[in-house]
């Protein structure tokens, strides 16, 4: 009887299961169906959603078939397109490939904590190649490893016609092989590298070498704020800082927060900044902002 009950109940639940899904899919299709006939939307903002990948897909594709002529953001953080931590899936991400090699002129995509994974960028890479509106991307807390970003930047090297000027991928276990692919492209001056002025890699795991591999890319590139919080780089970069420093390039932005940067670490970069004029605006450091050049470094009390 315990058997049955359990049998019977299981039944049910998915029974609900399916007439939520079925529900929510038709919601999917009223939803696109009414963008449809509202060709002036400029924004959408579906985030926290948990739409899935099947539903997500269902409204990548319908806006790809029939594009909003006028739809430039698109925010869907949070819904798990990607599927979830247990099952992954790529359908979402290429439904999200055709829209953007489709009309529909986005200039900004909010993909944050999706679990695309990977595989999601490498189908997401399929339509950043054939794009040519997009300026913001967000991908952060991805779970996109090294292997997602050599896959993105394959799409945003030399002959991109996508124009990035902001592109965040912060903690999503990208390491130095990872940061050597992005810096190659950037030390391009070509693709990414002629139009990316925002990059936000924190949280990952680049350290040193990671740090390095930017630095020596930076002159080459239009980057104007680097953003590099808790990416385990240490008081040994000291050299690598004060050499980024004195070398001419468009960095006026560099947030360290959160590293291990030590006092003496500390006291080359303001000595550094005191003896030149880089043009550099700020460098946040820990909890401690120097601000300017000359004149702020003389006055920074470390």
């Amino acid at each position: 009887e315990d058997a049955e009950e359990a049998a019977a109940k299981a039944q049910e639940e998915l029974a609900a299961s399916q007439r939520r899904m079925k529900s929510a899919e038709k919601a999917v299709t009223k939803l696109v169906e009414m963008l449809q006939v509202h060709p002036s939307l400029t924004a959408l903002n579906l985030g926290h959603n948990s739409l899935g990948p099947a539903h997500a897909a269902v409204l990548l594709r319908g806006l790809a078939s029939s594009p909003p002529a006028a739809l430039t953001a698109l925010n869907l953080e949070m819904n798990l397109l990607g599927g979830t931590m247990a099952e992954a899936s790529t359908e979402a991400a290429e439904a999200l490939a055709q829209l953007l090699a489709s009309a529909v002129p986005l200039e900004a995509l909010g993909l944050r904590w999706n679990f695309l994974r990977a595989p999601g960028a490498v189908s997401l890479a399929s339509g950043l190649r054939s794009n040519a509106t997009l300026t913001t991307l967000n991908l952060a807390r991805n779970f996109l490893g090294d292997e997602g970003v050599i896959a993105l930047c394959g799409a945003l090297g030399v002959g991109a016609t996508a124009p990035i000027r902001t592109l965040r991928l912060g903690c999503n276990a990208i390491t130095a092989e990872g940061v050597r692919a992005l810096a190659a492209v950037l030390g391009t001056g070509q693709g990414l590298g002629a139009t990316l002025e925002v990059l936000d890699l924190s949280e990952n795991p680049l350290k040193g070498e990671g740090f390095a591999a930017l630095s020596d890319a930076l002159p080459q590139c239009a980057i104007r704020r680097l953003e590099v919080r808790g990416c385990e780089i240490g008081g040994s970069c000291s050299s690598m800082m004060c050499g980024l420093l004195t070398t001419p390039c468009a960095l006026r932005e560099l947030h360290l927060e959160d590293n291990p940067v030590d006092l003496p670490t500390m006291h080359s970069v303001a000595q550094t900044l005191a003896q030149i004029d880089h043009g550099l605006v700020s460098i946040a450091v820990w909890d401690r902002l120097l601000k300017g050049t000359r004149a702020a470094a003389d006055r920074a009390q470390l």
